[in-house]
């Protein structure tokens, strides 16, 4: 198949993807497994995709927020980029960098 083709289907399997990771039927896509406190919000957006040729795999890259109310302002509880394999997402992300606020600070990030 040509560069050019593969560039397409994984324009397509990346769409999917987030479809799929939106719905929570991919393990590890929702921060807490979708599993959201009360009032929290969960978002999630796909910032790129790309086919990589040396590697032979459709990549994308998610990034999920969750929120929480806060006096009527919503502040982040914690913030998760996270590359995924599109073709083989079932093992989990193949990179994830999260962030979670300092209680002293909640603007001020720490990663795990």
């Amino acid at each position: 198949m040509a560069s050019y083709e593969l560039q397409q289907r994984c324009t397509k399997d990346a769409e999917d993807f987030l479809i799929k990771a939106r719905a929570d039927k991919v393990a590890g896509a929702l921060i807490n497994g979708g599993g959201l406190g009360v009032g929290q919000k969960q978002r999630v957006d796909m910032l790129q995709h790309h086919y990589s040729v040396r590697l032979n795999g459709c990549f994308v890259m998610l990034h999920t927020k969750v929120t929480d109310p806060n006096n009527g302002r919503e502040q982040i509880n914690n913030d998760q980029l996270a590359i995924w394999d599109v073709n083989d997402y079932e093992r989990g992300p193949v990179a994830d960098f999260i962030g979670y606020p300092r209680p002293e600070n909640p603007k001020n990030f720490v990663t795990a």
